[in-house]
Order: C-alpha cells, then sequence, then structure tokens
C-alpha cells in the first residue's frame, strides 16, 4: 500500500509513534502542555480514523484546510505540530 497523505493507514501510524513520544517524553514537556489534551486529541484521531475507514474514505478530510467559516476541527498538521515539539522538545532539553 503507498503512504499517500490520504492513507488512512499512513495516519494510524503516526497516531501510535505520538502514543510512544508520550509514553517515553519527559515529563518537564507536560508542565508545558497538557498531556490530558493531548492524549484526548489523539484518541479523537483514532476515533476518526476507524470512522473514516469504516465509511471506506481514504481521509482526505484530515488534511483538507478548514474555512474561516467553520468551526475549526482536528486535523493532521495539528497532530504534526504536536508530535514535532515532543520530539524536539525530548531531543534538546
Amino acid at each position: 500500500m503507498a503512504l499517500a497523505s490520504g492513507s488512512l493507514q499512513f495516519y494510524k501510524l503516526i497516531s501510535i509513534e505520538l502514543d510512544k513520544s508520550i509514553k517515553s517524553s519527559k515529563n518537564e514537556v507536560w508542565e508545558i502542555i497538557d498531556k490530558d489534551y493531548i492524549l484526548s486529541l489523539n484518541n479523537e484521531l483514532k476515533d476518526k480514523i476507524n470512522f473514516l475507514r469504516e465509511k471506506g474514505d481514504i481521509g482526505l478530510s484530515l488534511t483538507s484546510e478548514i474555512p474561516l467559516s467553520e468551526p475549526v476541527e482536528l486535523r493532521m498538521k495539528h497532530i504534526f505540530s504536536i508530535f514535532t515539539f515532543i520530539r524536539w522538545f525530548n531531543i534538546y532539553f
């Protein structure tokens, strides 16, 4: 299976790696960001992936732009930002 930007399998792998990063993070990172909130976002991502898979959707909605007139919804760029920050923090601090 090719890992295209709309691949739910790719998003699932990212979610799994985020779980690993959360578990292995230094405690100091949680003084900056809320661990419970990050866990809830990752759980929301897992739920969304399962929902899209059941619908037969490839997950393009997880990378689409959000119109300014619409409420903010979880996107992969939010997950990547969190994932990057946690990894960066663990490397440099």
